[in-house]
C-alpha cells in the first residue's frame, strides 16, 4: 500500500463501517436521533437569540424574537399597528420585536434615529425599487443623493409663494365639497363622510400634480381610482412579507392575478396622466405652477428625475396628498361627534372669527388656537400614517435609550403607541384639544415627541400644503355645518378608530354622520 492510496482506503473503510451501522440500526432509532439533534440545535439557537444575542437585554415577546411569522401574520392582516401597540403597553417604551429589530416610543429614539445624522438609513426590507419599473420614489429612495434629488424636485411646489398661488385652487375644491354636502344634508339621512373627504383630497392633489382635477366630487367617472388607491396601499404593505421571508421570487405567484391587474391598471392611469401632462405642457391661463412644471424645469437643467422616477413621484404624492388629508378630516369628525363640548367650542371659535365663508383664507386660519388644537389632538390619536417608519443602523452601531444597537439592527419609532402612552401624555386615550392650548396644565404633555409628519431630512416635504388644506376644509365645514352621531354598531362606545385595519395608511371603514346646515350657515 502506497502513501497516496492511504486516504482512499480510510474513506472506503469509513463508508463500509457507516453502511454496516445503518443496517444494524432501526429506522425508528435514526428518526429519534435526528429529532434529538434537531431539538438540541433549536434549543441552542433559541437560547442564543433570547439570552446571548447583543439585543437580548431588550424586553420583547419570545415568539416574535424566535420567528418572523407573528410579524408577517399581523402585517398581512392589517393588524400590525394593533399588535405593536399591545406590545408596547406590555413591555414598555423599548421593545424587541424580532431577533434584530427594536421598536421605540420615546423622544430620544426620534432624535437619535431620524434627525439629520448618519447613524441609520432606510431599511431595505421596507423600501425597495418599484417592481413595475425598477426605479425609486420619494418614499423608497435611499438616504443621500437619490433622496436629495426627489426632495429638490418637490420643494419648489411648497414654498410660501407657491402656497399663495395654490390657495384659490384649494378653496375652489373645498367649496365644491361644501356644495355637495349641502345637497346631501337636505336629504336628512345619515351620510358616509369618508368618501367625500377622499374625493376632495384626490381632486386637489390631481390639480397640484397635473393642473387637472379628477372631478371625483362631481362625477363618478374616476371613483375607481380612489378605490384603487386604497388597494395599492394594501399591496405596498403586504409586499414587505416576501422580502422578510426571502420569497421575493415567488411573490408574483402568491399575489392574486386580480390584485396584480388592479395595481397595474392604477399605475397605468397615473402614468397616462403624467405623460399627457409632460407632452402637452402647462394649460393656458393657469395661475399656479403644478408639480409637473417643477419636474420639467429640473429635468431641463439635467438635475431632475428620470421618466420612471417622475411616474413614481406622482404616485407617491397621490398617496401622501390624498389619503393623509382624508384620514385626518375623518378622524376629526369622528371625535367631534363623540365630544360635543369640543364641537361647540370649535364652532364658536370659527363662527366668531368669520362673518362670511369667503373670508376664510390660509392666513386667517393659520393661528386659530382651538382649530389647531383639534387638528393636533386628532393627529395624536389617529396619526394618518400609523405604520412604522423603519431604519437600519449603520456601522459601527449606536446607543439608544441605554441599549447598544449593533450595525444591521432594524429600528423604528411607533407613532401611535407613543402618542397614546401615559408616559408621554396625560389621559392619553381621551380626546382633549385643550391640552394643546398655551394655558393647559395637563401633564405629562411631551410635545417634543409629537411629529406626525416625521422628523429630520425625510420629513413630509408637503406638510405645509397638507396642513393648509386641512385647516381650510375644517374651518369651512364647521362654518357651514354641524355634525351629529348616528348610533349604530360602528358608533357604539365600544368601537374605536384603532379597531380598523392599517396597511401603511388606515383602511377606513364607512363612517355615517348626520350633517345639518345650509349655505346661510348656522351662526348664532
Amino acid at each position: 500500500m502506497t502513501k497516496d492510496s492511504l486516504p482512499s482506503d480510510i474513506y472506503l473503510h469509513f463508508i463500509v463501517e457507516t453502511l454496516a451501522f445503518l443496517r444494524e440500526t432501526s429506522v425508528l432509532h435514526l428518526l429519534s436521533g435526528c429529532v434529538c439533534i434537531t431539538f438540541l440545535s433549536f434549543c441552542t439557537w433559541a437560547f442564543y437569540r433570547l439570552k446571548l444575542h447583543p439585543l437580548a437585554p431588550i424586553p420583547g415577546p419570545p415568539h416574535w424574537i424566535l420567528s418572523r411569522l407573528p410579524f408577517v401574520w399581523a402585517l398581512y392582516r392589517g393588524r400590525y399597528v394593533t399588535r405593536i401597540t399591545e406590545l408596547h403597553e406590555k413591555y414598555g417604551p423599548v421593545v424587541r420585536t424580532a431577533a434584530n429589530e427594536v421598536s421605540f416610543t420615546n423622544e430620544q429614539a426620534w432624535t437619535s434615529l431620524y434627525a439629520p445624522r448618519k447613524d441609520a438609513a432606510k431599511s431595505p426590507f421596507w423600501y425597495a425599487p418599484r417592481q413595475n419599473n425598477g426605479s425609486y420614489g420619494i418614499f423608497t429612495a435611499p438616504s443621500g443623493i437619490t433622496h436629495g434629488r426627489f426632495r429638490r424636485a418637490f420643494s419648489p411646489a411648497f414654498t410660501q409663494k407657491s402656497m399663495r398661488e395654490l390657495e384659490p385652487m384649494i378653496l375652489h375644491h373645498i367649496d365644491i365639497l361644501i356644495s355637495q354636502l349641502q345637497k346631501e344634508a337636505s336629504k336628512d339621512i345619515p351620510l358616509d363622510i369618508v368618501p367625500w373627504f377622499e374625493y376632495m383630497a384626490f381632486d386637489i392633489v390631481g390639480e397640484l400634480s397635473f393642473s387637472k382635477s379628477f372631478h371625483t366630487l362631481t362625477s363618478n367617472e374616476n371613483h375607481h381610482l380612489v378605490v384603487a388607491l386604497r388597494k395599492v396601499m394594501t399591496f405596498f404593505t403586504q409586499a414587505v412579507v416576501p422580502r422578510v421571508l426571502g420569497l421575493e421570487l415567488f411573490w408574483q405567484f402568491i399575489v392574486s392575478k386580480v390584485s396584480r391587474q388592479k395595481r397595474a391598471a392604477y399605475n397605468k392611469s397615473l402614468n397616462d396622466f403624467t405623460h399627457e401632462r409632460l407632452n402637452s405642457g402647462a394649460p393656458p391661463g393657469r395661475k399656479y405652477s403644478d408639480l409637473m412644471t417643477y419636474f420639467s424645469l429640473a429635468r431641463a437643467d439635467g438635475r431632475g428625475l428620470t421618466a420612471t422616477e417622475t411616474e413614481n413621484a406622482i404616485g407617491d404624492i397621490m398617496i401622501a396628498g390624498s389619503e393623509t388629508v382624508a384620514t385626518t378630516l375623518t378622524s376629526i369628525v369622528y371625535h367631534l361627534v363623540r365630544n360635543t363640548d369640543a364641537h361647540r367650542v370649535l364652532t364658536s371659535e370659527v363662527r366668531g372669527a368669520f362673518k362670511d365663508g369667503n373670508d376664510i383664507t390660509i392666513q386667517a386660519v393659520t393661528n386659530m388656537e382651538y382649530l389647531n388644537a383639534v387638528i393636533n389632538e386628532a393627529m395624536r390619536l389617529c396619526p394618518s400614517l400609523p405604520m412604522v417608519l423603519p431604519r437600519m443602523v449603520n456601522e459601527p452601531g449606536i446607543e439608544v435609550c441605554g441599549y447598544w444597537l449593533p450595525a444591521g439592527t432594524l429600528v423604528n419609532f411607533a407613532q401611535l403607541p407613543a402618542y397614546i402612552s401615559p408616559t408621554n401624555f396625560a389621559r392619553p386615550n381621551d380626546f382633549i384639544p385643550e391640552r394643546w392650548l398655551p394655558d393647559s396644565t395637563l401633564t405629562p404633555h411631551n410635545i417634543k415627541i409629537f411629529n406626525p409628519f416625521s422628523l429630520g431630512p425625510r420629513d413630509c416635504v408637503g406638510q405645509a400644503f397638507g396642513l393648509a388644506e386641512i385647516r381650510l376644509a375644517l374651518t369651512k365645514l364647521i362654518f357651514y355645518f354641524s355634525f351629529g352621531r348616528v348610533v349604530d354598531a360602528k358608533d357604539s362606545e365600544d368601537y374605536k378608530w384603532n379597531d380598523q385595519k392599517a396597511f401603511f395608511v388606515w383602511e377606513k371603514e364607512p363612517f355615517f354622520v348626520r350633517v345639518v346646515g345650509d349655505l346661510r350657515g348656522l351662526r348664532d
